[in-house]
């Protein structure tokens, strides 16, 4: 009897510590998505986003060049700050080299809208500096993508350069991998299609200068 009594106390220890725990003590012990692999996982179509008239780039061959990563920290990809105030912040880390990433997509995308890419020889070459990449997770997912473009002719004339940028947000389960790609495909695709709705880039895949 005096034995079982023994180990009541600790019993209620334990039963309190798991009611008292903070969702912040929570956070501290989820496994922490560092060094993920990127995966596209966007959740519209180019198209959801609106027409775009590209009849005059069909007949063009386009290269995709360099896409740089331009960040200052080009590791982290998102931040969940849910509770922050409690000294909890978890980062999202991936390996990958977003650059390379961001253009692979976009030739992807562009592929899909039926224009023709070449490897070597383009009629025009698209390169690309990745400003902003990142997911800021609070009550909800907010993606935020910026993308530098140029377009030059074979010959390495400057035909257009500018920003392009796009956004996402949505809500879901915290601190999920899942979530986080489908916010940075979905603005990454918002800035594709930005790109292409602007008149000045398209006359640029044409051979246009617009300077």
């Amino acid at each position: 009897m005096s034995r079982m009594h023994s180990f009541l106390p600790l019993t209620l220890l334990l039963t309190l510590a798991v009611f008292l725990a903070t969702p912040a003590d929570a956070k501290k012990r989820k496994k922490l998505l560092h060094d993920i692999p990127m995966v596209w996982s966007p959740t519209d179509e180019i198209g959801d986003l609106g027409v775009v008239d590209l009849t005059k780039l069909y007949d063009r061959t386009i290269q995709f060049g360099t896409f740089t990563d331009k960040r200052k920290d080009p590791e982290l990809i998102a931040k969940n700050i849910e509770d922050q105030d409690d000294g909890v912040v978890l980062e999202v880390t991936t390996t990958d080299d977003i650059g390379e990433w961001v253009g692979s997509q976009f030739a992807l995308v562009f592929e899909g809208l039926g224009l023709t890419l070449e490897e070597e020889g383009g009629d025009v070459i698209v390169e690309g500096e990745v400003r902003r990449f990142f997911v800021t997770e609070d009550s909800t997912y907010k993606g935020d993508v910026g993308v530098l473009l140029t377009v030059k002719s074979k010959s390495g004339e400057n035909l257009w350069k500018g920003m392009v940028s796009g956004t996402a947000g949505r809500w879901g389960r915290s601190y999920s991998k899942g979530n986080y790609f489908e916010t940075l495909s979905d603005s990454t695709l918002e800035a594709i299609h930005n790109a292409i709705s602007d008149r000045n880039f398209r006359k640029a895949l044409a051979g246009e200068s617009s300077n």
